[in-house]
């Protein structure tokens, strides 16, 4: 006869930090990391098990590096996660277990003017939309209202920001023609709670479909990761807003989709980034799903043949269209994206207009259509280009009206519209 042996629970591996070194070596995925004194990751970023922060310790996540969590984050009520702008704070487990999370998040937005805005996410739920700017005015925070497709002004005092929402803010009042460094930085200290886990974010088409949502994640965001879970609830393209001006820095409308990023791509947004979805399902609200998993280290993509170019109004902060030409290096099997509805620039091809059109045989122009509600001064804006448009080709918009053409390489071309549709009055090419 035998008696039985008791059980000996397995001691979990831990690594301590003292302020001088790692007591077990470095962290891992297999070990827990217990900081007890200021660490930052530009003495090198770490993966490790569960993370654990006591006493007065802070934890600083530098630009461009990382802390990734395997499991839970467990702090002391005076411990702080510092993550600096472009740090990335990566938290995997699936659960909301980060309830003693203590945080604070850094984004710097470049060269910004007064009168500009940037679209903004907030990494921490539950926090006063005014605290992320307080010196913007209060009639200068919005919502994109999708029954109207028309961004309307909240009150910031009193909505108190859920998981995943996108915003629409102004610069500060204070800001000047000169550009500035638009710094927001948020905590969960006193209120709100860092997002972590499983997230699901309400979208409505009730009558356009258009929806602005955002990043709800410490850590750089993988497009292609959430296209690929929401799918069968979105179209094929979205919409990306970065931060922009009204003057000379630039703008940032940039449409997206599997067919403009070649096989070999992802497309990568920042912490505090918002972006626009188009919900195809009428008639309903979908829950749209963020998972960890579509968290990314950094991002690392090949240069595409690709251009962007947004249609400016005289008087308008913001783009009123943009359009995505692009030239095929990979097979794909998504298709371009379509006209829709209120468009006021697209590329016309094969009796159809698009937003995003990829080139399947590269040839040296395509015709624009624009469709205006207002007779005003525009502006033809090249947001960016890549590839072949770099040094290969020049980019030309050929205005067949005034007889003129114009190397939108060498700055914005400028014109007068009567409102109507016009299909034959621009050409692009190239040279």
């Amino acid at each position: 006869m035998y008696a039985a042996l008791p059980k000996t629970s397995k001691q979990k591996k831990e690594t301590i930090w003292n302020g001088v070194s790692w007591s077990q070596g470095e962290p891992d995925a297999y070990k827990n990391a217990v900081i007890i004194a200021n660490y930052s990751t530009t003495l090198g970023s770490f993966s490790c098990n569960n993370l654990i922060l006591t006493d007065n310790a802070e934890l600083t996540i530098a630009e461009n590096t990382y802390v990734k969590v395997i499991k839970d984050l467990n702090q002391s009520s005076s411990s702080l996660i510092s993550v600096k702008h472009l740090g990335n704070l990566i938290l995997l487990d699936n659960k909301n277990l980060h309830n003693t999370a203590r945080v604070s998040v850094e984004r710097i937005y470049y060269n910004l003017q007064r009168l500009d805005y940037i679209y903004f996410s907030s990494p921490i739920s539950g926090i006063v939309l005014k605290t992320v700017s307080p010196l913007t005015l209060n009639n200068r925070f919005y919502a994109l209202n999708e029954s109207s497709n028309i961004y309307t002004i909240l009150d910031p005092n009193n909505e108190i920001i859920p998981k995943g929402k996108g915003y629409l803010i102004r610069t500060p009042n204070n800001f000047n023609s000169t550009p500035t460094n638009f710094i927001i930085t948020i905590n969960n200290i006193y209120s709100g709670t860092l997002n972590s886990g499983k997230i699901e974010t309400p979208v409505d088409y009730t009558v356009s479909g258009f929806n602005l949502i955002g990043n709800p994640y410490s850590s750089l965001f993988s497009l292609r990761k959430f296209y690929n879970r929401n799918r069968d609830t979105i179209y094929d393209w979205l919409s990306i807003f970065s931060d922009y001006t009204n003057g000379s820095q630039g703008t940032p409308n940039i449409l997206f989709n599997l067919i403009t990023n070649n096989l070999k791509e992802d497309f990568t947004l920042n912490a505090m980034q918002a972006f626009g979805i188009g919900s195809k399902i009428p008639n309903t609200t979908s829950q749209l799903c963020f998972t960890p998993d579509m968290q990314l280290v950094y991002s690392n993509y090949s240069v595409a043949d690709r251009l962007h170019i947004n249609l400016k109004q005289q008087n308008v902060n913001f783009p009123i269209g943009s359009i995505c030409y692009d030239v095929e290096n990979f097979p794909e099997n998504f298709s371009d994206v379509e006209q829709l509805p209120g468009t006021t620039i697209s590329i016309f091809k094969d009796d159809k207009n698009y937003l995003i059109y990829r080139e399947k045989s590269f040839t040296s122009s395509v015709i624009l259509h624009i469709n205006v509600n207002t007779a005003s001064q525009y502006y033809l804006h090249l947001r960016d280009f890549s590839g072949i448009f770099s040094s290969n080709y020049d980019i030309f918009i050929t205005d067949t009206l005034q007889n003129i053409t114009h190397n939108l390489k060498a700055g914005d071309y400028s014109f007068f519209s009567e409102a109507g549709t016009f299909t034959d009055r621009f050409i692009l090419h190239f040279e």
